[in-house]
């Protein structure tokens, strides 16, 4: 009888091992990831990348806990993709413009005078990436998940001693871009585009190395541009993108539900957030350069014009550049200013 009860026990606690360990998820399991970052912990982008990781722990009950390694301590900003790809990071921030040619379909949102503003862009770029054929192959082919796209707000010409108010005076101006796309829109504006890292900006104007910076108003909160800054000419000249993604082994290590979860606090969501947060940054970057002085000059429909004009050339040898990788250029240009009329 004893022996029969211990034989009938041991079933039962064999029975419950097999349920508990492969009971077709890791529901138990807990997931500790890194996030690396470019950025300070006051800047935006790891505010609210913080945000999304308490959202991540608490959601998911805290199996999946993500440690954030900010400014540069995991990665510099240009290797962080790489990075990412590799395992280094599991999570990583990326800037695409940080590798050029890297990334052909997603440079399509950084086109001259394309995207309106931040919120726009961030949700076209995410719909892209969800529904474009061929889109998620620029990241999927190094084993990386995109968690989420966003854009910046657009670029401003801000300069610290001429008032640029027409086109034709910024004919070899010296002007800091932050990606290569940046390039061949000062170089049809006429300019003398210098390709620089952001963290740099703020001494290279005050020493007059560049004439001035074409980037979003937000930055000027960020890196206090307000300061050697004289003139800000509006244009909303382009946009940059950004990135969070996860490596795709330390993605296979979470459950299905939490992937799940995570992905409901991600994508179109987390893409719009961000775009959101930097629009905000942005009016808050005007304010501070309108009251440290800064003149603002708006150009009017037919200078604008002047200035878009310039750069019609560049979607003519994008497309043709696109179209010699093998990809459809011109459909991929038509869905993006379809969706950005959608959610504009």
């Amino acid at each position: 009888m004893k022996k029969r009860l211990f034989a009938f026990l041991s079933m039962i606690l064999i029975a419950v091992f097999l349920f508990t360990s492969c009971g077709g998820d890791k529901q138990a399991e807990t997931v500790e990831l890194t996030l690396a970052h470019a950025w300070a912990t006051t800047h935006l982008v790891h505010v609210e990348l913080q945000k999304w990781v308490d959202e991540v722990y608490e959601a998911t009950d805290g199996r999946v806990k993500i440690t954030i390694y900010s400014g540069g301590a995991l990665s510099g900003p240009v290797e962080l993709y790489d990075s990412l790809a590799t395992g280094v990071a599991d999570l990583a921030w990326f800037l695409q413009g940080y590798t050029p040619g890297k990334f052909p379909m997603t440079s399509v949102i950084e086109l001259p005078f394309t995207v309106p503003n931040s919120i726009v862009g961030s949700q076209v770029s995410w719909e892209l990436y969800e529904t474009f054929p061929g889109y998620k192959n620029e990241y999927e082919d190094d084993g990386v998940r995109v968690l989420g796209i966003w854009c910046v707000d657009p670029g401003q010409l801000s300069t610290t001693k001429l008032k640029v108010t027409n086109l034709d005076q910024v004919k070899n101006m010296k002007i800091r871009v932050g990606s290569a796309s940046q390039v061949a829109t000062g170089e049809a504006l006429g300019m003398v585009p210098l390709l620089a890292p952001i963290n740099e900006l703020y001494d290279s104007l005050q020493k007059g190395v560049f004439d001035g910076v074409l980037v979003g108003a937000s930055a000027i909160k960020t890196f206090n541009l307000q300061d050697v800054i004289s003139y800000v000419t509006i244009l909303g000249a382009f946009t940059n993108t950004h990135s969070l993604g996860i490596n795709q082994a330390a993605w296979d290590k979470i459950s299905k539900q939490d992937q799940d979860t995570i992905m409901g606090l991600s994508g179109m969501k987390l893409s719009r957030q961000i775009g959101e947060a930097f629009n905000a940054e942005m009016t808050e970057g005007l304010n501070l350069a309108k009251n440290a002085g800064a003149e603002f000059v708006y150009p009017d429909d037919t200078e604008l014009a002047r200035w878009q004009d310039a750069c019609s050339g560049i979607y003519d040898d994008w497309i043709a550049d696109m179209n010699s990788k093998g990809y459809n250029g011109q459909s991929l240009f038509n869905k993006a200013k379809e969706l950005i009329a959608k959610y504009s």
